[in-house]
C-alpha cells in the first residue's frame, strides 16, 4: 500500500466522519491482505480499550497528520492532536496539519498546531497537495530528497 493510498482512503475516511482503518466494520474476508503485504498494520477492534491502543501507536508513528474538516477538529482528534504536539516536542514527531475539503476559509486551529508546516487541500486534492502530504509524512520529496518547505 503506498503512502499516497493510505492517506486518500485516510481523508474519505474522516470526510465521513470515521476513523480509518479503526472504527470501520470489517470482516478479515473482504480485506486486500496482499495490498498490505509489507506494511505494519494496526488494528483497533471493538470491546478493547481503544484508546490506549491509540496512545500507543501515537508513541510509536513516525509522522502524524492532523485532519481538518469544514467542523473543525472534534472532541477526539483535540486530544489527539496534543498528543501528537507533545510526541513533536518530545522526539521530533513531524505533525503536518491537513486543510481539507470544506474547511473553513479561515480555520480556527489550536496555536500551537498553527506553527507547522500545513498543506492546504481546501481548493480539492491535487498531486501537488498530495506530494507535499507526502513529503511531509515521509521527509522524502516525491521526484527527489529534501523537507518540505516553510509557508
Amino acid at each position: 500500500m503506498t503512502v499516497r493510498t493510505w492517506v486518500l482512503g485516510a481523508m474519505l475516511g474522516v470526510a465521513v466522519g470515521a476513523l480509518p482503518l479503526a472504527a470501520l466494520p470489517a470482516a478479515a474476508d473482504d480485506f486486500n491482505w496482499k495490498q498490505a503485504e509489507g506494511a505494519t498494520l494496526r488494528v483497533l477492534l471493538d470491546s478493547h480499550p481503544w484508546q490506549e491502543a491509540l496512545e500507543e501507536i501515537i508513541r510509536t508513528v513516525r509522522s502524524s497528520a492532523v485532519l481538518v474538516g469544514k467542523d473543525g477538529l472534534g472532541p477526539w482528534e483535540e486530544p489527539e492532536m496534543r498528543a501528537s504536539l507533545s510526541e513533536s516536542v518530545r522526539r521530533g514527531l513531524p505533525v503536518i496539519p491537513v486543510l481539507l475539503p470544506g474547511a473553513s476559509a479561515q480555520p480556527v486551529l489550536p496555536l500551537f498546531l498553527t506553527q507547522y508546516t500545513w498543506v492546504d487541500l481546501r481548493q480539492g486534492v491535487t498531486e501537488e497537495g498530495l506530494d507535499r502530504l507526502e513529503w511531509g509524512i515521509t521527509g522524502v520529496k516525491p521526484g527527489g530528497k529534501g523537507k518540505p518547505e516553510e509557508k
